[in-house]
């Protein structure tokens, strides 16, 4: 067992954020039974956090792989550290956000763009 931690990137930011790969995360997390915890970082990557054995994060990372290029999620470059040696306190699998309102607002702006910030 051990804390493993794997980050999912794509070409630009919208394409891991704001395209419910969190929730997707969650769903297969909750049904392989695996603790931890996903969320957006401020770099445009998705990051996941899990406790697990070596085998079940390998599996675990080619659902969440396989169930994005089946929803055109496109995901350009992945990782999956090996596990810290810090000890897991996990409750389930859950979805870490910040201030709702706050990463509305961002992935607006985000997918506006330029264009909306022309017409100010």
């Amino acid at each position: 067992m051990g804390v493993w931690r794997m980050t999912f990137a794509g070409n630009t930011d919208m394409d891991v954020q704001g395209v419910y790969l969190r929730q997707m995360i969650k769903e297969i997390a909750d049904k392989t039974n695996i603790i931890g915890q996903v969320k957006n970082r401020r770099d445009g990557k998705v990051e996941v956090i899990c406790d697990t054995d070596k085998k079940t994060a390998d599996e675990f990372y080619e659902k969440i792989k396989n169930k994005a290029d089946k929803e055109r999620i496109k995901i350009k470059r992945e990782e999956c550290t090996p596990p810290t040696n810090k000890i897991s306190e996990f409750n389930g699998f859950q979805i870490i956000r910040e201030d709702d309102l706050k990463e509305m607002v961002w992935a607006l702006i985000k997918r506006l763009g330029s264009r909306w910030l022309r017409t100010k």
